[in-house]
C-alpha cells in the first residue's frame, strides 16, 4: 500500500509539473476590452464586444462565451492564446463534458466548434437592424448555454430563476436561442465539423482568449477575472459589423457590462 501510494503522488506531481510546463509554455496577449456592440437582452450585454489584442492598436470583435465572469469597460489584463485546433491542450474555460439541455452530452472539443460556428454566425449577423441585432442576442445566448446550461435550464416553463434575473429571456427570445444551439450542433455533428478541420472548411480563423492574469480595471475594481472571449475572422466578416454611434461614450455610462450568475460545469 505505501509504494502504490507513493507511486501514485510520483504520478502526480509529474502530472502537475507537466501541466505547469504547458501553462509557461502557452502564448499570451494582452486584451484591451474597449466597447461592446451587441444589443442588452436579458439585463446584459450581447457580443459582438471591441478590444484591441496584443500590439495591434486596431479593434476587433470578440465574442463572449462565458456567462458567469464580468467584465468591465474598460478593462485589460493578460489572456492565454489557443488556437481552436489546441483546445483540448490548452488552458481553456470548458472543463470538462457536460449535458446541454436539446443537445444531450457534449465533450470539449464538440463544444469548441459549436462555439465556433454559433460566433461565426454571430459575426456575420447583420446588427444595424432591430431583427438583426435580436438574432444576434439570441446567438450570445446559445453560446452562453453551451458552456452554462443553467442559462436555459433555469427558464424552463416560462418561468427564470437566474439569480437577480440576469439573464432572463423572454420566451420568444428563449426559444430563438434554444433552436440556434440546436442548429448549430446539429450541423457540427453532421457535417463533420471539428476543432482541426472548422477554420479551413468554414475560411475561418478562430481563436480563443481565456484569463492569465492582471486584470485591472481603471476607475473601479475588478470583481473575479474577466470572461473568456473567441475571436472569429472571415474576410467578409468585418462588413455587416457597423458600431453604434458614440458608442464609448455609451459604455462609460454603464460601467459593467455583466453580472453573471454562478456556474457549474
Amino acid at each position: 500500500m505505501k509504494d502504490t501510494t507513493q507511486k501514485w503522488r510520483y504520478v502526480a506531481a509529474i502530472a502537475s509539473l507537466a501541466f505547469a510546463s504547458r501553462l509557461a509554455a502557452q502564448p499570451t496577449a494582452t486584451i484591451n476590452l474597449e466597447n461592446v456592440q451587441g444589443p442588452v437582452m436579458g439585463n446584459v450585454y450581447t457580443s459582438p464586444y471591441f478590444g484591441t489584442v496584443g500590439s495591434n492598436p486596431s479593434l476587433v470583435p470578440l465574442i463572449c462565451d462565458d456567462f458567469s465572469d464580468e467584465s468591465y469597460i474598460p478593462e485589460t489584463w493578460t489572456a492565454y492564446v489557443t488556437s481552436l485546433s489546441g483546445v483540448t491542450t490548452g488552458p481553456v474555460l470548458w472543463s470538462g463534458g457536460g449535458v446541454v439541455p436539446g443537445v444531450g452530452s457534449i465533450n470539449e472539443s464538440a463544444a469548441y466548434t459549436t462555439a465556433a460556428l454559433l460566433g461565426l454566425e454571430i459575426i456575420n449577423t447583420n446588427q444595424s437592424t432591430p431583427a438583426g441585432a435580436e438574432a444576434a442576442g439570441d446567438l450570445s445566448f446559445a453560446m452562453w448555454a453551451l458552456f452554462d446550461p443553467q442559462v436555459f435550464t433555469d427558464q424552463t416553463g416560462g418561468s427564470c430563476t437566474l439569480p437577480g434575473g440576469i439573464g432572463c429571456l423572454n420566451s420568444t427570445d428563449l426559444a430563438a436561442a434554444e433552436a440556434d444551439l440546436q442548429s448549430a450542433y446539429n450541423t457540427v455533428k453532421t457535417s463533420g465539423l471539428n476543432t482541426a478541420n472548422f477554420d479551413s472548411r468554414e475560411g475561418a480563423n478562430v481563436t480563443i482568449y481565456t484569463y492569465a492574469s492582471g486584470a485591472v480595471c481603471p476607475g473601479t475594481t475588478c470583481s473575479g477575472p474577466p470572461q473568456e472571449f473567441i475571436s472569429v475572422t472571415t474576410p467578409e466578416a468585418s462588413t455587416p459589423i457597423v458600431l453604434a454611434v458614440d458608442l464609448l461614450g455609451f459604455v462609460a455610462l454603464v460601467g459593467f457590462l455583466r453580472k453573471r450568475a454562478s456556474q457549474s460545469i
